[in-house]
């Protein structure tokens, strides 16, 4: 049983809330979108999330640059 609170979130369909985390010793892997849990049988469950396609849009070293005079944060690998 949970004690869900409604909220108008938009496209979301479930909030989960860091309560529930800590007490269930949730793992959360966002690169996969999956939640790891322990349910009150103390089995190992898994909430499999929608995935997406990942869009990746290039960046030119202008546009770098005029972000950076704007005081953004640019992280590169």
């Amino acid at each position: 049983m949970a004690d869900l609170n409604v909220l108008p979130l938009g496209s979301y369909d479930v909030l989960i809330g860091m309560d529930w985390l800590e007490k269930c010793w949730s793992l959360i892997n966002c690169k996969d979108k999956t939640i790891n849990y322990i349910d009150e049988e103390s089995t190992r469950q898994e909430i499999q999330g929608i995935r997406r396609p990942l869009k990746i849009r290039l960046v030119t070293t202008s546009q770098l640059e005029k972000c950076v005079r704007k005081g953004c944060q640019i992280y590169a690998i």
